[in-house]
């Protein structure tokens, strides 16, 4: 038996080392399996379906298969900063297109990654590798087999997308350096071209950069901004690089070409667009093939305003345009100072607010109908941050609506402050619409906030005698002593509602004013504040002393005409004379009220400044109650109810897509 089981254990043993000698390639020292297989945690899996160089700073599990397929040592390219990979990459004859373009994309980004990242180091040449990045991207995206539709869902075609981008934000960056004449720069710009190396690059301007500039001074990419006191970044996926353009449109002057002087009904006061746009940046190869992209040195530089256009017609294919809505707004309050500007307004010091201007919060677009925005006491535009900003947000609200925003002096006098508001209004329409003829000047919507609906119920009011007779009973008010000048004054007394105006939303709007006002911390801070010199000048007697107070001297006579908060008090004459002026018949008008609490009956309850009894308005379109302090308007209630009322708005004035000529449609936006 031993001698039966030798010999089977010595048959077998023969076996084994003839599989070694004729095989031994295919079977592993010691019976190793060739392949094994573990279970994969999540971050393992999004690192390998979605790290890059971008996100990781190494190649993607994609292009190193690539480079593995085609016998290239993966780990010299990962390592190397020579274009040795690139060229050999690009040598590979039968490769898929989506492969090998996919590759070569991410293979220049990590180029120009480590070009960007040495020193010293050209402008030219880490532009170069940047344009071939977003080249390669392209060809990726528009000339392989499946048009970017088919590859919807595919992670790879989302990656290509990043890279493209972002190879456009920094080619942008470095263009711009080369037009403001970076030393380090060897380009020369002919007949509307820049030539940077070998490359021709024309500009397509599609997006107007605000009060006329024709340069920014800056171009900031969106995504290496970072904001505090915004609830939201808001964006839209897309193609193209989200920039801000920076122009030096920060300072406020005349644009309206109205007379200046003493009259304050002509008197000039200032609009501005707002001199921080968000733009989106392409790139646009014009070619026909794949052939002519990869020989082609001439590209197109393509600047559109995201709130204009939201996709582009590229090769036949219907591509979303990339788009930033926040940035721009955000950038603009951080660097504005407002806080700081309103708090010296009211207090009548130097460097303060002294008379209203106006922000058109994008550039003047004919076809979209505007909101105007009205802030509180002792405020600024800053009081409507995540509003204005929530409510670009809104595709629907962004197609139908612009925004324009009031910043004025709030320690005016009430019918001072009107005036001149109705002023720079009328002087901003007229500018952009002098015939009266765009969507925009027609249909207007009012929001005012505190004492800003105030100013809104005034704009939609008529006052034949009603503030006539209140000055002249007023004993802080000497009409007698007016004689000639007395057309002076009529603006401030005398009016009809606002052109154009459809539909306001009064938000905890002290109506019929305020004990507060009267009374205790109230009084205490009206008496701080200091009307400006200025408005002695503007007024030129339009509000004169009694004639007891003569030979006084300039700040005497200020202190004697009512400040705002004096006409927010609740038994201040004129609160009690503007809130018996009927609002336009063609005006519809809501209410959003707050309480600090449930507790109470809602007639008793107030916010903490306005009681329910002064922000109720009978005839209201809608009223909606909100359990907040006065800063109400920055609540989420608040805000959707403001979206609620606009949509509601958009749906009286809507217009189907079929009753738009094609010529004048632009992205899915319709025109309202």
């Amino acid at each position: 038996m031993r001698q039966v089981a030798f010999a089977f254990s010595l048959r077998w043993s023969i076996v084994i080392v003839a599989v070694f000698a004729l095989g031994g390639c295919a079977i592993v020292s010691e019976f190793k399996p060739s392949v094994t297989v573990r279970a994969m945690a999540p971050d393992e899996y999004v690192a390998l379906r979605r790290g890059d160089v971008l996100g990781t700073g190494k190649l993607s599990a994609l292009t190193v298969q690539a480079l593995r397929v085609a016998e290239i040592d993966e780990r010299a390219c990962a390592k190397s900063t020579s274009l040795a990979c690139i060229a050999a990459i690009a040598a590979v004859k039968d490769m898929d297109e989506e492969t090998k373009t996919s590759a070569l994309a991410e293979l220049w980004l990590q180029h120009a990654v480590s070009i960007s990242m040495s020193a010293p180091y050209t402008e030219s040449s880490s532009t170069s590798a940047w344009i071939e990045t977003a080249r390669y991207a392209y060809a990726y995206l528009f000339f392989t087999r499946r048009v970017p539709g088919e590859r919807a869902f595919e992670e790879r075609q989302t990656q290509v997308r990043d890279w493209y981008n972002y190879a456009v934000q920094k080619t942008v960056a470095q263009l711009f350096g080369v037009r403001q004449g970076t030393p380090d720069a060897k380009a020369v710009k002919a007949k509307g071209v820049l030539r940077l190396g070998d490359w021709a690059l024309r500009v397509d301007l599609n997006a107007r950069l605000p009060n006329g500039v024709a340069m920014p001074r800056e171009l900031l990419p969106a995504s290496a901004l970072r904001f505090q006191g915004l609830r939201g970044i808001y964006r839209r996926d897309g193609l193209g690089a989200e920039l801000v353009a920076v122009t030096d449109a920060q300072s406020l002057t005349n644009h309206n070409g109205l007379p200046t002087g003493d009259d304050f009904s002509k008197k000039s006061t200032a609009w501005n667009e707002m001199p921080t746009p968000n733009v989106t940046v392409v790139l646009r190869f014009d070619v026909r093939s794949m052939e002519e992209l990869l020989a082609s040195h001439e590209l197109v530089v393509a600047v559109y305003d995201p709130l204009v256009q939201d996709y582009l017609s590229l090769h036949g294919q219907r591509v979303p345009l990339a788009g930033n809505f926040t940035a721009g707004y955000g950038l603009w309050l951080a660097r504005s100072e407002f806080n700081r500007q309103s708090l010296l307004g009211l207090l009548g010091r130097d460097r303060g607010i002294d008379q209203p201007r106006l922000y058109l919060m994008q550039p003047f677009d004919p076809q979209r109908r505007i909101i105007v925005m009205l802030h509180g006491l002792a405020s600024s535009p800053e009081a409507w941050v995540n509003v204005a900003n929530e409510l670009l947000a809104d595709e629907e609200l962004r197609c139908a609506f612009q925004v324009w925003q009031v910043y004025y002096p709030t320690n005016m006098p009430l019918p001072a402050n009107h005036a001149a508001i109705r002023q720079v209004l009328l002087a901003a329409l007229h500018h952009f619409d002098p015939e009266d003829k765009t969507a925009a000047s027609h249909g207007l919507v009012l929001v005012g906030h505190s004492m800003g609906g105030v100013l809104a119920r005034l704009m939609v009011s008529t006052s034949d005698q009603q503030l006539l007779k209140w000055a002249e009973s007023d004993p802080r008010i000497d009409l007698d002593r007016l004689g000639k000048s007395r057309a002076k004054i009529d603006p401030l007394l005398q009016f009809q509602p606002f052109r154009g105006v459809e539909r306001v939303i009064f938000i905890a709007t002290p109506h019929r004013g305020t004990v507060v006002a009267g009374q205790g911390f109230g009084r205490w801070v009206a008496g701080l504040v200091r009307l400006p010199l200025k408005l002695l000048e503007a007024l030129a007697g339009a509000i004169p002393a009694r004639a007891d107070t003569m030979g006084t001297t300039q700040e005497t006579l200020l202190e004697r005409i009512p400040n705002s908060i004096d006409q927010l008090d609740e038994k201040d004459p004129f609160v009690k004379a503007a809130a018996e002026l009927p609002i336009s018949d063609r005006v519809s008008y809501h209410s959003i009220i707050a309480r600090q609490n449930t507790d109470g009956s809602l007639a008793d309850s107030d916010d903490g400044l306005v009681p329910y009894r002064s922000a109720h308005l009978e005839g209201a379109a809608s009223e909606r109650i909100i359990v907040s302090g006065h800063s109400v308007q920055e609540t989420a209630a608040s805000i959707a109810e403001i979206r609620r009322i606009l949509r509601e708005d958009i749906a009286r004035h809507q217009l189907t897509i079929a009753d738009i000529p094609p010529a004048e449609r632009r992205g899915t936006c319709l025109a309202y």
